[in-house]
């Protein structure tokens, strides 16, 4: 799809289509943009609620005309766009991004950690229409912060995990996941979610010699590469700009991956 020619920094307004209530903390948010829908996998959109505040927003499906977020309640603003209702208008800007790359895969395996499942349905989407076998782990605490189960079951074989077992297996994503890579072979392993566990996942790709490519989410502000609030020591690599999707390989570089993790002021926390 062609986007058309304007500026992609200055925010729009859109008008939200549905918001549907996926799981107890998570809603899924539906609008049209002419901008938007040309995402790729793995780009992401700054959204706007005016008086709040900005955050970035993973494209998680493009069906026709129609673009799709995940957001989860976890503060204000993520609060106040899980509120917006039929016919409000909430600002985007994007997308933005450097998304997943395609490697022409026969056998992919996707692994989404809590709500690091929503850049990876619109990659099943688009692996799939490229024929490819798909098999995607969902992890989450408990069964009531699952989201999107039935969207992923259209286009992959799905695993559920869950911490308490009250859906699915009982366990960690990451822990079925590696077992999966130990015994099973895959062309690629695209993965989003808490970054120890990408950590774990890079490791035994490296050590199995199969690509990976993963999402990361860190604190980022402006989307556009000028604040540096999400630079990765020490390779200067921005996860607005050259991320957020890195492979297996660039992640290797990275001193504080999976260790060190950037707090709003700037500061470095521990995992």
């Amino acid at each position: 799809m062609t986007c058309p020619r304007r500026s992609l920094d200055r925010p729009r307004p859109v008008k939200v289509i549905r918001n549907v209530r996926e799981s107890r903390r998570i809603s899924r948010i539906e609008f049209r943009d002419q901008y938007a829908v040309c995402s790729s996998p793995g780009q992401f959109l700054m959204a706007y609620v005016p008086g709040l505040d900005e955050i970035p927003l993973a494209v998680s499906n493009i069906d026709g005309d129609i673009v799709t977020v995940l957001i989860k309640a976890v503060g204000e603003c993520t609060e106040a766009l899980c509120e917006k209702r039929e016919g409000d208008l909430i600002g985007v800007r994007g997308p933005y991004g450097s998304g997943f790359k395609f490697t022409g895969d026969k056998r992919s395996l996707l692994i989404g950690g809590g709500l690091g499942i929503a850049p990876l349905l619109l990659l099943a989407k688009r692996l799939s229409e490229q024929h490819s076998e798909i098999i995607t782990v969902m992890g989450a605490p408990t069964g009531e912060d699952l989201a999107m189960v039935d969207a992923f079951t259209a286009y992959s074989k799905l695993k559920v995990v869950t911490d308490d077992g009250s859906v699915g297996e009982k366990g960690l994503a990451s822990d079925r996941a590696l077992k999966m890579i130990l015994e099973q072979e895959f062309c690629c392993v695209y993965a989003c979610g808490p970054e120890t566990m990408l950590a774990k996942l890079v490791d035994i790709c490296a050590e199995r010699r199969v690509q990976i490519q993963v999402s990361l989410e860190r604190w980022i502000k402006c989307g556009i590469g000028l604040c540096g609030s999400c630079v990765l020591d020490p390779t200067g690599l921005l996860v607005c700009l050259d991320g957020p999707v890195f492979s297996g390989d660039q992640l290797k570089q990275v001193k504080d991956f999976g260790r060190f993790y950037r707090k709003a002021s700037g500061a470095k926390v521990g995992f």
